[in-house]
């Protein structure tokens, strides 16, 4: 299911100018996640939320 999720993210960014903006600017954001994912006393929680974050912004976009 995650790859398929990737597959799909990945060809919007491709044909789309306006999606690749936005997704470089999710990927900072995810990046950012992951170091404070890192540093979590509770990372299976942070690593929940994180990635319902990421599914709702690539339903969104």
């Amino acid at each position: 299911m995650l790859r398929n999720i990737i597959r799909f993210a990945v060809r919007k960014v491709a044909s789309d100018p306006r999606v690749r903006a936005k997704a470089k600017e999710t990927a900072r954001k995810i990046a950012k996640g992951a170091g404070e994912l890192a540093r979590e006393p509770d990372p299976a929680r942070k690593l929940g939320r994180l990635a319902g974050r990421i599914k709702k912004r690539i339903i969104n976009n």
